[in-house]
């Protein structure tokens, strides 16, 4: 794998934790060994992590949380970290909760009384269907059903166009 500048400066702190792959290493390696730029930018990259490795610890204080989230709700105008649990927020939430609850109950009877109303109407003028399994073939030339009776409106030329050849 050919490597660039920006590929190789990308993969140092995954080479200096021992999180790349044996092909990422090989490849760091040989371009570290034929690129001065990148080598003189690596041995920069280690002595940095070595002096940042011999800071100490810091230990925040203990109340950092809640600072930050009062900065955070001060900053928003209080979108973020609301704890408003006043009456009037809880009475709101629960009107429109009551109101959402009725419209969607409203709306499921309606619904409910328009099917009732479709299966008490009167039946539909549909015709009958002829059950006679005689009356219909199957064209085997091209898989489609053909009538093969007589209709009572027929006339000889149209009985004989239906029946299969």
């Amino acid at each position: 794998m050919n490597m660039d500048h920006r590929e190789a400066m990308e993969l140092f702190s995954a080479y200096q934790d021992g999180d790349v792959t044996a092909e990422e290493r090989a490849s760091l390696e040989a371009h570290l060994a034929q690129c001065a730029a990148c080598a003189q930018e690596w041995q920069r990259f280690r002595e940095m992590v070595s002096s940042l490795s011999g800071l100490l610890p810091i230990t925040p204080p203990v109340d950092t949380v809640v600072q930050v989230k009062q900065k955070i709700r001060r900053r928003s105008a209080g979108r973020f970290f609301n704890t408003d649990n006043s009456l009037s927020t809880r009475f709101g939430v629960v009107s429109f909760t009551l109101i959402l609850a009725f419209m969607l109950g409203y709306l499921l009877l309606q619904a409910v009384s328009e099917i009732s109303v479709f299966e008490a109407s009167a039946p539909l003028d549909i015709p009958p269907v002829r059950d006679s399994a005689t009356d219909i073939d199957v064209d085997t030339d091209s898989g489609r059903l053909v009538d093969t009776g007589r209709h009572h409106t027929d006339t000889e030329g149209d009985a004989a166009q239906r029946q299969v050849k």
